[in-house]
Formats: C-alpha cells, sequence, structure tokens
C-alpha cells in the first residue's frame, strides 16, 4: 500500500529539487521536507534522496541550509509519530521486531538475489541499464542512488522464501515502484 505513495513523494521531490537548483530556496526546503517526511511511508525511501542531498552539501551550493532544514523537519515527524504511536522513535516494523531484518544473510539473500534481477530487467526493462548509463546533470548522485536502494533491498528480509517463485516475483517487486521517478528522471 505505501508503493504508490512513496513514488508520489520521490518524484515529486525531485522535481522539487531540480526547480531549486535555479537558486529558489523554497523548492529545496520543500524538497528535503518531502525527503524526510517520505520515511513514514517506508523506511528505505530516503535512502533515493540522500545521494542527491549530500552531493549538495558537499558542493557546498548556495540554498542547501533550506534542503538541510527541510529534511530535519520531515524526518522529525517521523520520529515523533513513532514515538507517540509506538513509545520508540527507531521504530521500524518487521518480522521480529528488531533490525536483524537489515543484515540477515541466509536464504532470504539468495531467493532474493534470483527474484530481484528478473523483476528489474524483465518487469522494468533496461532500467538498471539505462539507470547506469546515464550522462546528464548530478550522474553520480543518481547512479548512487538507485545502486544503494538496489542493494538495500537484496539484503531485505522478505517473506519471498515462504512463497511460490511465481508469487515471489510478482509480489515482491513492488518495492521497486519508488524507484521509478528516479529512472524516468534519468
Amino acid at each position: 500500500m505505501s508503493n504508490l505513495p512513496s513514488s508520489f513523494l520521490v518524484g515529486f521531490g525531485y522535481w522539487l529539487f531540480w526547480r531549486g537548483q535555479k537558486g529558489n530556496g523554497i523548492y529545496w526546503f520543500i524538497s528535503g521536507f518531502i525527503g524526510g517526511v517520505s520515511v513514514l511511508f517506508r523506511e528505505m525511501n530516503p535512502i533515493l534522496f540522500a545521494p542527491i542531498f549530500l552531493g549538495t552539501l558537499i558542493r557546498r551550493e548556495k540554498n542547501c541550509v533550506y534542503l538541510i532544514i527541510g529534511g530535519i523537519i520531515g524526518l522529525s515527524i517521523r520520529l515523533l509519530s513513532s514515538y507517540f504511536v509506538f513509545g520508540d522513535m527507531f521504530f521500524i516494523r518487521t518480522s521480529q521486531n528488531t533490525l536483524e531484518t537489515f543484515t540477515r544473510f541466509d536464504s532470504s539473500l539468495l531467493i532474493n538475489f534470483v527474484i530481484y534481477p528478473i523483476a528489474l530487467l524483465i518487469l522494468i526493462p533496461g532500467g538498471i541499464l539505462w539507470s547506469l548509463s546515464y550522462k546528464g546533470e548530478r550522474r553520480f548522485e543518481l547512479i548512487t542512488a538507485v545502486i544503494l536502494f538496489i542493494s538495500i533491498i537484496l539484503i531485505h528480509e522478505t517473506s519471498a522464501r515462504f512463497t511460490s517463485p511465481t508469487k515471489a516475483i510478482l509480489n515482491h517487486t513492488r518495492l521497486f515502484i519508488p524507484l521509478l521517478p528516479i529512472l524516468v528522471f534519468q
């Protein structure tokens, strides 16, 4: 259920970021805010924003402070709402309520290495190859965002090992939907 809102937030946040490069700080503030608040929908969403935001900071671009302030405010909404609802600011919903979900290297990893390349090559034809061949503005940041996001999904534990391969391919490829706006921007 969080896939389409996540995709919208990533697309809108990137669009605002590109608009903000012309010097208007309000676009970067809102883009930073969207990048931070997007963690309300999925914990992996900020990974798609982090490389372009860090690239802006490293280059010390004008108005980058707006990006930081917006991101902090957006992320603080997630932290506060998590605290009020779950009693833990850093709550992450998993099958076992631990950070083990992001660090398991067992059958989930092997299954993911079979399912996700198929998904990326068949269901999103040419998406990864197109992304890696991008030569435009902020090339390094966009390619880094794509690679980081895919890497995190590969090690993320899913229920794919408990379902049939066909169902796993169709059901778990939805995790890549937030990546689509970046592929479109490239």
